[in-house]
């Protein structure tokens, strides 16, 4: 029996405990919930990875060949007597197609750096890395003995890095990155997307890709403390790469230079079987074409909206820092010692092959830079809502062969192009305005070289 004066007590505890049972039927439903998913998932990551990377190549002669089932494993573990080799590349180079490549042409084990193959303490073949950059760890040990640089135009390699960032959620870590597995080689980033990281990460970003293939072509030497990285004196692994090649020229369905390249490191290579001469044609044919399968995504093509990545622009100061960069790492490597060093002359020929390839982009980014001066200083891209001198004054500024600064090889970093062409407006107002062709001296005005060079111009 309860007194009177403590029943409402009781139920107030009653239901104070009613809401702590429900509470915690709550959390328990949720807990339970939250692994289901968690387990669901991880079910999901495991038969996502059994999936995505397992290439089995059977040889049936005559050239033919059948890349089987992506469910089993690699029938060969390398030799501790086997060459392994890593393919080091800046991230969004391509590896996972070149690495492809390498376990269809020996059917042996490949790994990544990070391990989510679950392969790097299987003795792999091959493993795949983008170390020294921040992104990778050299979590190797002293596995490998040689390296394979695999190489791609900053202008492809940014954005597609980017990419990558973008389907792993911009993960800071290892478990945010394998967690996010299966989302990875599906989607695209917006336009919208792309631009908000790349204002944020560019500078940094094309430091990176500089000195990622600064350290690999020198051999890990570093200039600034006359001495050879640590990794690379104490793992047995030779720095030197074994071989550099293009990325943009091995993607394709047929057999090209670089990836005989990739061919002949693994004949050279100690205690490896590769598949015959005959049959390589079909397996860069089968390898290039295992796409569009929601299970099966083994490099970028299997990604929709094939468009998406040439409108990942760059700003004309960028430009300026890709061509800045670039120019300066194959100036470098054209000066002794460094062009002694082995494959220098396909790293130069690479670099000066970049350097002309962009061209025709940065040449379209200066019109659209032109066009958004023009219609900001004088109301109108096509010049109509001006008359008279101003009329003529906007068509020279609008005009890309009227300034030399664009054509004249030279890409200065954060250049300060907005002040300069103001400048320029200003003086060529100037000249159309005071009888400029009739002065006594005219030395360069009008011309197309940088206005400070024009007779009586003083520039601070």
């Amino acid at each position: 029996l309860v007194p009177q004066s403590m029943k409402g007590k009781v139920k107030k505890t009653i239901k104070s405990k009613k809401f702590i049972f429900a509470s915690l039927v709550l959390v328990v439903g949720y807990s339970m919930y939250s692994n289901a998913t968690l387990e669901h998932r991880a079910r999901k990551l495991v038969a996502e990875r059994e999936r995505q990377r397992e290439l089995i190549t059977i040889d049936h002669g005559g050239g033919n060949c059948t890349i089987g089932s992506p469910f089993e494993d690699a029938p060969y573990y390398a030799s501790e007597n086997s060459t392994k080799t890593l393919v080091a590349s800046y991230p969004g180079s391509g590896k996972r197609f070149t690495w492809s490549i390498m376990k269809a042409l020996t059917n042996y084990e490949v790994a990544d750096d990070w391990n989510f193959s679950d392969k790097l303490h299987k003795n792999p073949l091959v493993v795949k890395t983008s170390w020294p950059h921040p992104q990778s760890p050299w979590s190797w040990g002293n596995q490998m003995d040689q390296v394979l640089i695999l190489m791609r135009n900053p202008r492809r390699s940014i954005p597609s890095f980017h990419t990558m960032r973008w389907e792993l959620d911009y993960a800071k870590d290892w478990l945010s990155s394998w967690y996010r597995q299966p989302d990875t080689y599906r989607e695209r980033p917006t336009v919208e997307m792309w631009e908000k990281w790349r204002d944020a990460k560019f500078n940094k970003e094309i430091d990176n890709w500089f000195n990622f293939y600064d350290f690999w072509m020198s051999a890990g030497f570093s200039e600034d403390d006359n001495s050879t990285h640590a990794n690379c004196v104490n793992n047995d692994i030779d720095c030197q790469p074994i071989a550099v090649v293009d990325f943009e020229s091995l993607y394709t369905d047929t057999p090209t230079v670089d990836f005989n390249r990739i061919a002949a490191v693994l004949d050279a290579s100690k205690n490896v079987d590769v598949i015959a001469n005959q049959a390589r044609a079909c397996v860069v044919e089968k390898v290039f074409k295992r796409t569009g399968q929601s299970d099966l995504n083994m490099h970028q093509a299997a990604r929709p909206n094939p468009e998406l990545p040439m409108l990942y622009k760059f700003t004309l100061p960028m430009f300026d820092r890709i061509y800045n960069r670039t120019i300066e790492l194959r100036n470098k490597y054209l000066q002794e010692p460094h062009i002694l060093r082995p494959h220098v002359d396909i790293f130069v020929a690479n670099l000066n092959n970049y350097i002309v390839e962009n061209e025709a982009e940065f040449l379209e980014t200066v019109d659209l830079y032109l066009e958004d001066f023009v219609e900001g200083v004088f109301g109108d891209i096509n010049c109509g809502t001006s008359v008279g001198h101003e009329y003529s004054v906007c068509d020279f500024m609008k005009n890309k062969d009227s300034h030399a600064i664009f054509s004249d090889g030279y890409y200065p970093d954060n250049f300060p192009y907005e002040d300069w062409l103001m400048e320029r407006t200003v003086l060529v107002r100037i000249w159309l305005n005071n009888d400029g062709p009739n002065w006594t001296n005219q030395g360069n005005w009008m011309g197309t070289a940088d206005h400070c060079t024009w007779a009586g111009v003083i520039c601070s």
